[in-house]
């Protein structure tokens, strides 16, 4: 089904280069966390809604929240599969 185009999407805002190297590091700080987290999605070990509420708190600065709530998500994954 083709969707309208979106005219808001067409000229994006522009975004200072401050915001773009700080959400640059903070991306290759957490580089790693959101590479599990993808591989867990593409494998299917998450759902969607679970993807990116883990990377929102990992955007947010909650990377560790986010790393245990994944270890919970694939333990809870790995007892539904060896039953």
């Amino acid at each position: 089904m083709i969707k309208a185009i979106d005219r808001d999407n067409i000229n994006p805002k522009p975004v200072s280069s401050r915001t773009i190297r700080r959400e640059a590091g903070a991306y290759l700080q957490n580089h790693l966390i959101f590479t599990d987290l993808r591989d867990a999605y593409r494998k299917g070990k998450i759902t969607k809604q679970q993807l990116l509420t883990l990377r929102g708190q990992v955007k947010a600065g909650n990377a560790a929240d986010a790393v245990n709530g994944l270890g919970k998500l694939l333990c809870r994954y790995e007892r539904r599969t060896e039953g």
